[in-house]
């Protein structure tokens, strides 16, 4: 919020350059301190545009060895069980969590943990179902096969997982993607 304010209230000089993410978007909704929209900024460029994916444990508990389909069966079958890894209080996983139980029907019991890294590490030992993360926090995981990607945001295939489908693809029009962008006061 004080990066962002004070980007906000600098001189249009050509001197300064910060960088904003999608929660230039939500903030104004969820802090009070927040007075700045998105459009407080002039865009200067795209430094990423991130795609989250949806991961569950690949080895133990409930979920280990399903699909998507089999996995939006499960927490349908079982409302509020699914244990859902959430960072801080309606940030951008509570949004893609919210968007994957209105497209598919289903409830998840919300889980707050402080840090993607904590969610990574809460689902490898078992004590989240589930998570929506990007990536660069989840790759390790993956790669050692103790996670495993189900679905993934975004408008197309990521380089990084491409053998995972999009939500688009599983039949919803669900995109969710986290944005870091160049801005100018």
């Amino acid at each position: 919020v004080v990066a962002m304010s004070n980007m906000m209230n600098a001189k249009a000089d050509g001197l300064n350059l910060g960088q904003i993410s999608t929660s230039a978007f939500t903030d104004q909704y969820l802090i009070a301190e927040a007075k700045y929209t998105h459009q407080a900024f002039k865009y200067d460029g795209m430094i990423a545009s991130d795609p989250p994916c949806l991961v569950i444990n690949a080895k133990k508990g409930p979920l280990a060895g399903t699909d998507f389909k089999k996995f939006i069966e499960y927490a349908k079958a079982n409302p509020e069980r699914v244990r859902y890894g959430v960072s801080g209080h309606w940030g951008n996983q509570d949004f893609n969590r919210y968007q994957v139980e209105k497209n598919f029907g289903c409830k998840f019991q919300r889980v707050s943990i402080k840090g993607g890294s904590k969610i990574v590490l809460s689902i490898m030992s078992g004590d989240l179902e589930v998570g929506m993360l990007y990536p660069a926090e989840i790759r390790g995981g993956v790669e050692s096969g103790d996670l495993a990607v189900l679905a993934q945001g975004g408008t197309e295939r990521s380089e990084v997982y491409p053998n995972v489908p999009t939500f688009s693809e599983l039949g919803h029009d669900l995109l969710t993607v986290a944005w870091r962008m160049w801005v100018l006061p």
